[in-house]
């Protein structure tokens, strides 16, 4: 059975998908549905979160971050508010 389903996206997205839909030589409706299928085949999971798997990667010299999260976050916040810079 199949379905029908009426979306509103923006132009530029429009545009984007026709550019990458024609690069393929597929219409725009079947790289949609390509797209949708492929976002779907696997259920989210944090196992399966390619941003996960950056955890621990990155060297801040902040040894601290998980006690002192709060006060990096306010002080960050002072300092994009500050008038002075």
């Amino acid at each position: 059975m199949t379905k029908s389903l009426t979306i509103q996206i923006p132009d530029e997205l429009e545009q984007k998908l026709e550019r990458q839909a024609e690069k393929l030589q597929v219409s725009v409706e079947d790289f949609v549905l390509q797209s949708l299928a492929k976002s779907v085949e696997t259920e989210y999971s944090p196992d399966t979160d390619p941003i996960l798997a950056l955890a621990g990667t990155l060297h801040l010299g902040t040894t601290d971050l998980s006690q002192n999260h709060d006060r990096y976050i306010g002080e960050a916040l002072a300092k994009d508010l500050s008038p002075n810079e």
